[in-house]
């Protein structure tokens, strides 16, 4: 989905990948009346807020996530102390992925991930990923706990698949 309009480039690494982020309380929802509205950068996760006079965004948004989800294809092995097995990483981004795979996993569980074959880069270990949810062969993981190097890694794949165009298919 294209964008309406340009998003303001995110303040602390100057990248323009940036997502509008959900108001948070009543100071929020009044500073957008004055078309002051909060934004995410998806590479470095800083919260800011930005001006953009004469636009007004919908009250709906089925996709509530805070982080795009990029459309990939990349082999996964995960485990934990009762299962292990491997996947395809079917969308990434900093803070979460899915997971395709035919081991059934409870939302819940805790894994270790180790992605790879994702723009070139041997591998990325998650240490930590919980399953949110499973269906139809699918787990949505959100990222708990991953080292600052590997962390940089994926940072680096995900501003390389965004910068070649692959958001306008996110998920």
């Amino acid at each position: 989905m294209a964008r309406p309009h340009k998003y303001p480039a995110c303040p602390r690494c100057r990248k323009n990948f940036t997502r509008r982020s959900h108001r948070q309380g009543f100071v929020e929802r009044i500073i957008s009346l004055v078309y002051a509205y909060p934004f995410r950068c998806q590479l470095c996760a800083h919260r800011f807020h930005a001006i953009l006079w004469g636009v007004r965004f919908e009250r709906y948004r089925p996709d509530r996530r805070e982080y795009r989800r990029i459309p990939v294809q990349a082999a996964a092995f995960f485990s934990n102390e009762l299962v292990q097995g491997q996947g395809t990483v079917v969308n990434l981004s900093m803070r979460g992925c899915g997971l395709r795979t035919d081991i059934r996993l409870q939302p819940g569980d805790v894994l270790g991930l180790k992605l790879e074959g994702l723009d070139g880069l041997q591998q990325i270990a998650i240490d930590a990923a919980v399953v949110r949810s499973f269906g139809k062969q699918e787990a949505c993981l959100e990222v708990l706990r991953i080292h600052d190097n590997e962390r940089e890694k994926l940072r680096q794949v995900i501003e390389t698949l965004l910068a070649t165009g692959k958001e306008d298919q996110a998920i």
